[in-house]
C-alpha cells in the first residue's frame, strides 16, 4: 500500500465511482493509459459526507485528496484524507523522506513538489529545502564552470605547445632553405 495525492479526473454520479490522478507515481502503463486510481464513493462517504455529497451532485472539478492505494486485488483507493496532517505517521514519514530526497537531488524538480511540501511540512520547511536546493544547484554549476575553465586552459596550453612546435619546425625549414641558398650563392 502506498500513499498518493491527486485530483478527481472523472466521477460517474449514477454509478458512484470515479478515478483520481496520481502525483508521485505517474508512470505510463503498458497500454499507454494514465495510471489513475479507481475509487468508490464508499471510501469517502463515511469520513467525509460533505465531499461525497458534492461528488454525487456532479461537482468533481477541483476535488483533491490524499489517499491510500490498495493493490491487493486491483489498484483502488482504500482510505482518504483531506489534510496531510491526518495521514498516519507510518505512511507520512515515508512520504516525507521521499519528498526531502527529491529536494536533495540534482534532478529537475517536479511542478507539484512545492505545494506537496507545504502540505506535509509547512511553508517554512519548504522555503528552507528550496534554498538548500538552489545552493546545491549553484555549487554544481560553479563546479561545472570551474571544470570547463580548467579544460579550456588545458586546451589553450596544448594549442600553444602545438603552435610552438609548428613555429620551431618552420624556423628549421627556413634555416635549411637559407643555408641551401647561401651555399648555392657561394658556388656562383
Amino acid at each position: 500500500m502506498k500513499v498518493e495525492y491527486g485530483h478527481v479526473r472523472k466521477y460517474i454520479t449514477t454509478r458512484g465511482f470515479g478515478f483520481v490522478t496520481r502525483t508521485f507515481d505517474n508512470t505510463i502503463r503498458q497500454d499507454n493509459k494514465d495510471r489513475d486510481v479507481f475509487f468508490h464513493i464508499t471510501a469517502i462517504e463515511d469520513k467525509f459526507p460533505d465531499l461525497a455529497q458534492q461528488l454525487n451532485k456532479g461537482f468533481a472539478k477541483d476535488v483533491c485528496f490524499w489517499y491510500l492505494v490498495d493493490t491487493s486485488d486491483r489498484e483502488q483507493v482504500s482510505q482518504v484524507w483531506l489534510d496531510a496532517n491526518n495521514i498516519p505517521n507510518c505512511f507520512r514519514d515515508a512520504l516525507i523522506i521521499y519528498i526531502v530526497q527529491l529536494w536533495n537531488s540534482n534532478q529537475e524538480l517536479p511542478l507539484w513538489l512545492e505545494q506537496v511540501t507545504i502540505d506535509l511540512l509547512g511553508k517554512a520547511r519548504q522555503e528552507e529545502l528550496h534554498i538548500i536546493h538552489l545552493c546545491r544547484k549553484r555549487e554544481a554549476n560553479d563546479l561545472i564552470q570551474a571544470l570547463n575553465e580548467a579544460h579550456a586552459n588545458e586546451l589553450r596550453q596544448l594549442q600553444k605547445e602545438e603552435d610552438d612546435k609548428h613555429l620551431e619546425l618552420a624556423e628549421r625549414m627556413l634555416d635549411k632553405d637559407l643555408y641551401t641558398y647561401i651555399r648555392v650563392y657561394q658556388k656562383i
